[in-house]
């Protein structure tokens, strides 16, 4: 009877035993490295945010990335672009380089500009230029601006210039004339004679009223 009675009692403590290990191998399991930890990080298959905190209610993990390098910020540029005047206007010709080009200073970061043509004209014409902007290496097609240079032709000033008139008695010498002034730069002049009859002639000797025209040739390019 005794001998069945401690039977018993040592398959009862070896079942508790085999429970209690088993009980520590499922806590251990969920704890140490390569655990699965199936309450702890759960397997969502759709992540809720109920406190917009970026994290997900269920498991945890991040599912509002806002760090820099996702954020799309295009519409921010395009907005800043549209803000930047490119704008036509007109200049007489100096002989002095002039701009077409945009501000760049004022351009958002990471944007680059681009021209159909040359920015910076001297000669007088009319130069229209179309500007693309690129964002991280991308066209952006609805912010392409234009503008136009006119370089209008300027007018010698000839204000001071003159031609010598002469009256003299026939003495069989040749009556000179000549103009006076200065002349602008890269102006050159001639003279030209006529007598009563409207021949042109060299020289004013014969007794007679003669007709002096003078021609000035210059840059007829970039002056009127």
């Amino acid at each position: 009877m005794k001998n069945n009675l401690f039977r018993l009692l040592l398959i009862a403590l070896l079942c508790f035993t085999l429970v209690f290990a088993l009980a520590s191998c499922e806590i251990l399991n969920g704890l140490l490295p390569g655990g699965e930890q199936e309450e702890e990080d759960g397997d969502c298959t759709e992540h809720t945010d109920a406190d917009s905190d970026g994290l997900c209610d269920a498991c945890g993990d991040v599912i509002n990335d806002d760090s820099e390098e996702n954020v799309d910020d295009t519409a921010y540029v395009i907005s800043a672009i549209a803000a930047i005047e490119y704008k036509s206007y007109s200049v007489p010709y100096d002989a002095k380089p002039h701009s077409i080009a945009i501000d760049e200073s004022k351009l958002p970061s990471g944007v680059q500009v681009y021209y159909s043509t040359g920015t910076e004209y001297t000669a007088a014409g009319t130069y229209s230029v179309l500007a693309e902007f690129y964002y991280k290496g991308k066209l952006l097609s609805d912010s392409t601006k234009s503008a136009t240079l006119t370089i209008t032709k300027a007018r010698y000033d000839m204000s001071g210039i003159s031609i010598s008139g002469v009256t003299k008695v026939y003495d069989g010498k040749e009556a000179e004339v000549s103009i006076l002034g200065k002349l602008p730069a890269g102006v050159s002049s001639s003279l030209e004679y006529k007598n009563e009859a409207g021949e042109t002639v060299t020289k004013m000797v014969d007794a007679g009223i003669y007709t002096v025209w003078a021609t000035f040739k210059g840059d007829t390019n970039n002056y009127y």
